[in-house]
This record gives C-alpha cells, structure tokens and sequence, in this order.
C-alpha cells in the first residue's frame, strides 16, 4: 500500500475513532501533499511553456499530458518539511513557556513520524559515517565539503541533518 493510500485509510480511521488531533494532522499532511502536486504540475507547465517559447496562457492545456503524482520519495521529503516544521514551532512555543502548544506540536510530529521510514540512532550512524570518510580519504574539517554531499545523499531520508553534520564533524576531529 502506498503512502497516499496509507494516509486516505488512517483518515478514516481516525474518523471513525474522533481522534481529533491524528484527524486534523493527516487533513493538514494531505493538502500539503497535493499543494506540492499542483506545484509539481506548475513547474512542469512552466517548463514546457518555456521549452515552445510561449507564455504560459498560450498552452493548449487539453493536448497537455496529465500531471504526474508525487513518488514516494517527494512524499517523504514534503513529511520530514512538515516534521521540522513542527520541531522549530515547538522550540519556539518552548523557549516562549507555552507548554499546551509544545504538546500540541509533539503530538502532531509523532503522527507524521509515523509515515518516515525509522530513523537510525547516533550510534548505528557513527560506523557509517566513518566508513564514508575513510572512502572520501578525508583527514580533517577542512574536508567537510567533501564528506557531507555523500553522507547526506546516503542517510538524509534515514537521520536528521543537523545530527548528520555534528557526527560528521565529530569524527573529523
């Protein structure tokens, strides 16, 4: 089951349960998801336009294919958006002393979080990472810019960024 369809089922359930906060969670991560297909659509118009040299009302939209749908792998990266999202809202609502908008916040990132794929830990990353720096042949900081390109297109989908870097530069050190 896809992911699209894994969200129109939890909807529903979630329905059918009154979870309100899960419910209003998913509608918000479905219009997101097709706000990024209609953009996704858009680009595609724009380019095509640009391809004839014409102007985007000169388009015959009826000879045009259809929009593509969202892979999965834009769908994962539209979630973890929405997820830090909800990370920096609840750091905000924190340092502001808003506890009931900190939990709300929370608990709208632990129902996306269950749509990415699991998150390794710091301690399976760390092996990882060393492996990718002994193949780039890095030896200090200054190889930053080589190690991260490559540990980042390896485990962006599987770690958070943030941490991806301080491990790297961890063990650069």
């Amino acid at each position: 089951m896809g992911l699209a369809e894994q969200l129109q089922q939890d909807l529903k359930d979630a329905m059918r349960s009154k979870e309100e906060p899960r419910l209003t969670t998913i509608r918000s991560l479905r219009a997101a998801l097709k706000q990024e297909a209609d953009a996704k659509r858009l680009r595609t118009l724009e380019s095509l336009a640009r391809e004839r040299g014409v102007e985007m009302k000169d388009l015959d939209l009826e000879n045009l294919p259809t929009s593509e749908p969202l892979t999965e792998a834009e769908m994962q990266q539209l979630i973890n958006r929405e997820v830090k999202k909800r990370q920096d809202a609840a750091e905000a609502y924190r340092k502001a002393g808003r506890a009931a908008a900190v939990a709300a916040e929370e608990a709208e990132m632990a129902v996306l979080k269950g749509y990415l794929p699991a998150q390794l830990s710091a301690e399976e990353l760390r092996p990882l990472i060393q492996n990718v720096v002994q193949e780039v042949g890095a030896t200090s900081k200054a190889d930053l810019k080589k190690v991260m390109p490559v540990v980042m297109a390896r485990y962006k989908d599987r770690a958070d960024g943030r941490l991806l870097n301080q491990l790297v530069q961890e063990s650069l050190s």
